[in-house]
């Protein structure tokens, strides 16, 4: 189900504040960053595009993915 069909009613800038998706009704459709569909809604952590639940999920796998290579390469942080 995207977030469209979701939250049928949503005004520009809505937030909805019923689940853990951080996301935003924007002006402007752009393509979703894991499948393409347009959309309005904008993950905010990412401030990337993303149509529906499952897509934010994808996202969310991917920068996880993402961490854990980084850490497999390069290791512990040595900051600070």
């Amino acid at each position: 189900m995207t977030f469209d069909e979701r939250y049928p009613d949503a005004e520009l800038w809505f937030q909805p504040g019923d689940d853990m998706n951080e996301v935003m009704k924007c002006p402007e459709a752009k393509p979703c960053w894991q499948c393409g569909t347009p959309t309005r809604f904008v993950e905010l952590n990412f401030e990337a595009h993303v149509c529906s639940e499952a897509c934010n999920d994808a996202a969310w796998r991917d920068y996880f993915e993402a961490c854990r290579k980084a850490f497999e390469k390069y290791g512990e942080s040595r900051d600070g």
